[in-house]
């Protein structure tokens, strides 16, 4: 079997217990056990995980919550987070967890941003004053900048300023700003984890007007018109092959120069997860914009780290755990979806060629389409990252993948940007094919029902829960619950037959599990360091050419340095009047008609394939 436990989640009521950590590894800090799983209504497995060691403090049980209320309408804008809650012992649903007592957690008992620094090998400190972090959020929150000065404060970072914090409407203005809401949970936890990692950087809070695409999208694109450098968006809702986005709205998620991150979800591969709420169904189709070709998609992990706080393991989030095994509970169905992070392949979008081309992508079968995975973060709201929120009474835990997705933005900033790059996914993937030390290999789990699980001793366990009154059709297929004859709940593994049919061979599929390098759930992996985020793309320079005039030949010169050992081998000048010039040197000439203020564009690309740009303000009198 590929699965393995660390620190991490147990169903409440089963045994917690003790075990042998790995070789060298110390005790856990922030203790949350995985109950290992040895039978389901009778059926073996065949290998079972690792124990978890006995926790040493207090045990406490929680249930984790969606933080924003579901729309009712399956295909809008969700946001992404979780909150921890904690529960009394014994309820359905519940998992225990302990901290160490002699551990500083945070004041809500989760994660703090020393461990996180720690865990990912960052010096939030070091750098991100030239950048500016971006945040798409929906309605205004009336506390946001209180409530980040107040985490401030209890970290000692420095008092926010008029410019190193702003917020404003979709459309650039400081007012009038959108309804007031008391949902603001997914706010401060976008903001607070961005100054986490990135101390210094600017953080531009861009508030739409409704949760909608077009609101969205508008909200977006005057996010990087006012310079930011990096966008992250926790939100996201299904791809609907029968009513695909419009161009302007995937235009809003594609701008050159600009990482724009997006969580990919909360309910696991395809929104699986939505089914164990009894009436529901999967969504079968990832959420966009995190399955748009042209952003980071940015899926969650669980953390697990030592007592010095470095980071002990590393897995893929799924609180259903191994064959949706937590969905039970004393030998009962309880239902409900306890999440886990989203993902899997394009209904819609063709993947770009890096990532088509990487090591293991073949294997998620995808065949073209665009794997919505690039690379991966902290989610698990049991351990979770404790930030400060008005409308929440103060200090919560907070997971979900709503966090990965700034934290990833927060750290590229950190790291200095993109370099100018035309795509900045790019860099990640041949990051970790030229620098796979600047990656934690996430290779343990999964996003699907059987979350790691080999698909032959998962089908097995299903098979022998068919008789336990949960209308199960028997045939081993999670695809294929709660209909015999079809697909009712909708799709929920990726290694089964999509139509419910019985199970065939073992096809484990690394669309929604995780193994070894690159795969679905956690794309490259998760950082360590900022190695993962240097430029790769070619480093442009412009000269322009001196006392430019109308109706004369000007010259422009360019150079391209690459920063892969590549060479330039195509140079494309725009000049910013509708002309384009495309050289295999980086020289052009071109004469303008008229006087005016133009803004030159040269892209190169290089031998390896990646496009690096720069542009200058050419003044023709």
């Amino acid at each position: 079997m590929r699965r393995k436990v660390v620190v991490g989640i147990a169903a409440a009521g089963a045994a917690i217990g003790a075990g042998v950590l790995p070789a060298g590894a110390s005790s856990p800090a922030v203790h949350v056990v995985r109950a290992s799983v040895s039978s389901h209504a009778g059926a073996t497995v065949s290998s079972p995980r690792p124990a978890a060691t006995t926790p040493s403090g207090p045990v406490r049980y929680a249930v984790g919550e969606p933080l924003c209320a579901q729309p009712k309408n399956p295909y809008a804008i969700r946001c992404f987070a979780m909150k921890r809650v904690n529960v009394a012992k014994g309820t359905p649903g519940a998992f225990a967890y302990s901290v160490r007592p002699d551990y500083a957690t945070g004041p809500a008992g989760g994660f703090t941003p020393g461990d996180i620094a720690t865990a990912y090998g960052v010096n939030p400190a070091s750098g991100g004053g030239s950048q500016t972090v971006g945040i798409i959020d929906w309605n205004n929150d009336p506390h946001a900048l209180s409530d980040l000065n107040t985490f401030d404060r209890h970290y000692g970072l420095p008092t926010e300023t008029s410019t190193s914090f702003r917020k404003v409407n979709q459309n650039g203005a400081t007012s009038p700003l959108p309804s007031n809401t008391t949902d603001t949970g997914e706010i401060s936890l976008d903001i607070e984890s961005v100054r986490a990692v990135c101390n210094h950087c600017k953080i531009l809070l861009v508030e739409a007007t409704a949760a909608y695409d077009s609101d969205l999208a508008t909200a977006e694109n005057t996010a990087v018109k006012l310079g930011a450098t990096e966008v992250s968006n926790s939100f996201g809702g299904p791809e609907d092959p029968n009513s695909p986005r419009s161009n302007a709205v995937l235009k809003a998620y594609n701008h050159p120069g600009v990482p724009i991150m997006a969580s990919t979800g909360d309910n696991g591969w395809f929104d699986w997860d939505f089914a164990n709420d009894g009436n529901g169904s999967s969504d079968n189709a990832p959420n966009f914009p995190s399955s748009s070709p042209n952003v980071v998609a940015v899926g969650g992990t669980a953390l697990a780290l030592n007592s010095n706080g470095t980071r002990q393991e590393e897995d893929v989030w799924n609180e259903n755990g191994a064959d949706d095994d937590n969905a039970v509970f004393d030998g009962e169905w309880i239902g409900g979806a306890m999440g886990a992070s989203g993902g899997g392949c394009s209904t819609t979008y063709t993947a770009t060629t890096w990532q088509q081309q990487v090591a293991g992508y073949t294997k998620t079968g995808c065949g073209g389409k665009r794997m919505t995975g690039d690379i991966a973060a902290l989610a698990d709201p049991y351990t979770g990252f404790d930030i400060y929120d008005t409308y929440s009474h103060g200090w919560i835990t907070i997971g979900g993948t709503s966090l990965a997705s700034p934290l990833i933005a927060g750290m590229w900033a950190l790291a200095g940007g993109d370099g100018g790059a035309v795509s900045p996914s790019q860099a990640l993937y041949t990051n970790f094919t030229n620098h796979p030390s600047s990656l934690y290999d996430v290779w343990a789990g999964g996003n699907g029902w059987c979350a790691g699980d080999d698909s032959q001793n998962c089908a097995a366990i299903l098979s022998a829960e068919s008789n336990d009154g949960h209308g199960h059709p028997g045939n081993g297929n999670p695809n294929g619950l709660n209909d015999p004859a079809g697909d009712a709940g909708g799709e929920k593994d990726c290694s089964f037959p999509r139509d419910g049919s019985t199970l065939v061979g073992d096809p484990f599929s690394l669309e929604c599990n995780a193994d070894y390098g690159y795969d679905g759930p956690s794309g490259v992996g998760v950082p360590t360091g900022l190695g993962v985020f240097a430029p790769t793309n070619p480093k442009v320079t412009i000269t322009l050419p001196s006392s430019p005039k109308h109706g004369k030949k000007l010259t422009v010169t360019a150079t391209g340095t690459s920063r892969v050992g590549a060479q330039p081998t195509k140079y494309v000048f725009d000049w910013g009047n509708g002309t384009t010039s495309t050289k295999s040197t980086g020289s052009a000439s071109h004469t303008y008609s008229k006087a005016g203020t133009y803004l030159v564009k040269v892209t190169v690309t290089d031998s390896a394939g990646q496009k690096g740009f720069a542009s200058k303000t050419l003044v023709v009198k």
